[in-house]
């Protein structure tokens, strides 16, 4: 009798029952092969494989990701789209801004702060839901523009950061003022901020001075 040797199939290939040829059926990419591989295994989520005959597969990098496949192996990384981040090595899926947060640009770690005078009211946004209308104000990471109402003695105009002391010499009459305010009556004075009348009590102009509109000493 002739004792045939049986071999294992080696690394980066896949022998079938009844191969004849170790090297007849390099593993393809998306695909890992190790040593006596009957069929080539399919990369797991989270990893990749771009090159032929391997026999492991590559953790997906930051800034990408590397979803579950059903039937063909992942041969490239995905880049993570705006409005996401891909912050670890060997992610399945890209994970939302959150709401407060926005990402312009692919490939990202991070998220980005919602900018101070602006809002983002959801998930996963790439760029701001909006301006701070007037009449609010928005500070950094600011979700809902209506959270932070403009109060009597200050104003705020579109896109605030946060209210306005009304000035000396004006007046601020009423929450919610989305415009510069008035000045204060012809005959009087407004000598502090935050005046919120426009003729106030005791800041009559005095005998022997005048007081145009909006003055403020």
């Amino acid at each position: 009798l002739i004792d045939y040797e049986v071999n294992l199939c080696p690394a980066g290939y896949f022998c079938p029952q009844n191969s004849t040829s170790g090297t007849a059926n390099p593993c393809p990419t998306g695909y890992y092969c190790p040593e006596g591989s009957g069929a080539a295994i399919i990369c797991d989520g989270g990893t990749f494989q771009d090159t032929a005959q391997q026999d492991s597969c590559k953790t997906c990098t930051t800034g990408n990701y590397c979803p579950f496949t059903h039937g063909t192996g992942l041969a490239a990384e995905i880049t993570c789209p705006a409005g996401y981040r891909c912050a670890d090595p060997g992610m399945t899926a890209p994970a939302a801004c959150l709401a407060g947060e926005y990402q312009t640009a692919t490939g990202q770690t991070v998220c980005i702060a919602c900018t101070a005078g602006s809002y983002c009211d959801r998930q996963g946004l790439s760029a701001v839901s909006g301006t701070c209308p007037a009449g609010f104000y928005c500070p950094l990471n600011q979700v809902n523009f209506h959270e932070f109402m403009c109060a009597v003695g200050y104003y705020c105009t579109a896109g605030s950061s946060d209210a306005t002391s009304c000035e000396t010499g004006k007046y601020c009459d009423r929450s919610m003022l989305g415009t510069a305010p008035n000045d204060c009556l012809a005959g009087y004075y407004c000598d502090e901020t935050q005046t919120t009348e426009p003729n106030p009590d005791g800041k009559t102009c005095p005998r022997g001075h005048y007081c145009p509109a909006g003055a403020s000493n």
